[in-house]
């Protein structure tokens, strides 16, 4: 089965068990490589104002097999780092590594092109017995003119995230075919045929062409010192009757975390509000990025003593919605909608002791 929809595909091939994820036109704003845009995915007049997202690919379901993923970059004067024809690839949680991250067989030049390049992960592989479930990736990138900046060489590139959970899909499919953007929020405009949250963030033809093994998933970069805050409303058709749960006795929305376990930390606020005249439609999320410090690595000693960084780090948080907001454990069967943001904080220097930390 192939089905192609503008820029963006998914592509499954049966007798090998491949799917495929395009992703083309990438460009980065002004030029600096700390600021990725992916138009054929994310609709940048509904993406909040001064937030940084990333791709994240949610895996609903295990034994996908091999996944491939196919970047382009739409832009002059920009093109991926390599060696022969492997671009450069770290993982986010290890990210001065010389191996490929866990999961990850290639990252390879298309056609020798410098802006095209196919990556091949393997759930399999980088399951790790079950314990990795969020894979966090970034792809190095080079831009031809002044020097990069500090904050360019520590987390400049291209990030994808792989989410491995699997979930049920929602028992009613039905959405908003249109919805006018919210300032600094995303809107969930309800649930696909496949049960799966659709977010008016996306390019609608991509969530539509999605295999039904996959979604998609609310992504953004937040470095350390950072706070990234935005709103996730509930923007739903009058048939769906759902609510954020919340936390007893609060006006917290109940998360579940996922990685890591328990509620993160740096998760300052979910607090629940009213929208469209119903209570418990909005959900005002607030992340503060603050992980304490290491020393850098270097080979200097002195100038070791001067500055501090952290290596990458991530998490996917939970926040569900019910009928009336009740607690999932009582909700009718099928009725629970589940959505999961992630977060990728890059680390704050490089193996060569720059450093961004604030």
């Amino acid at each position: 089965m192939s089905e192609t929809l503008g820029s963006a595909s998914t592509v499954l091939e049966p007798a090998l068990d491949v799917y495929t994820l395009s992703l083309t036109g990438i460009r980065f704003e002004d030029l600096d490589l700390s600021q990725a845009r992916y138009p054929s995915l994310i609709d940048e007049q509904r993406a909040p104002v001064g937030v940084q997202f990333e791709p994240c690919l949610h895996i609903r379901e295990s034994g996908v097999g091999l996944l491939k993923i196919y970047f382009e970059i739409g832009q002059e004067g920009v093109t991926f780092v390599t060696s022969e024809d492997d671009v450069r690839t770290t993982s986010v949680f290890d990210p001065w590594s010389q191996e490929l991250p866990p999961g990850v067989e290639s990252v390879k030049l298309v056609g020798g092109n410098l802006q095209k390049c196919e990556l091949t992960w393997n759930q399999q592989a980088a399951d790790l017995a079950g314990f990795r479930r969020l894979t966090l990736l970034r792809l190095f990138c080079h831009r031809v003119g002044p020097p990069l900046s500090a904050v360019e060489e520590v987390e400049g590139g291209i990030y994808l995230a792989i989410l491995q959970r699997p979930e049920d899909p929602f028992g009613s499919p039905d959405k908003k075919v249109d919805s006018v953007p919210l300032a600094n929020a995303i809107k969930i405009l309800g649930f696909d045929s496949a049960g799966r949250p659709v977010y008016d963030l996306f390019r609608p033809e991509v969530q539509e062409s999605l295999s039904l093994e996959f979604g998609l998933e609310p992504a953004f970069r937040c470095r350390e010192g950072q706070i990234v805050a935005f709103s996730l409303v509930l923007d739903l058709p009058s048939s769906l009757n759902i609510q954020f749960v919340t936390e007893p006795n609060g006006d917290e929305v109940l998360v579940a975390g996922f990685l890591p376990e328990g509620r993160p930390f740096q998760l300052s606020d979910t607090t629940v509000g009213a929208y469209g005249g119903f209570p418990n439609r909005r959900c005002e999320i607030s992340w503060f990025q603050e992980t304490g410090r290491q020393y850098c690595a270097t080979s200097n000693v002195l100038e070791s003593t001067k500055c501090y960084c952290t290596h990458g780090q991530g998490s996917s948080f939970g926040l569900c919605a019910t009928p009336g907001g009740v607690p999932p454990r009582i909700a009718p069967h099928g009725k629970v909608g589940e959505f999961d943001p992630t977060v990728i904080q890059p680390p704050s220097c490089t193996s060569t002791g720059i450093c961004i930390t604030p």
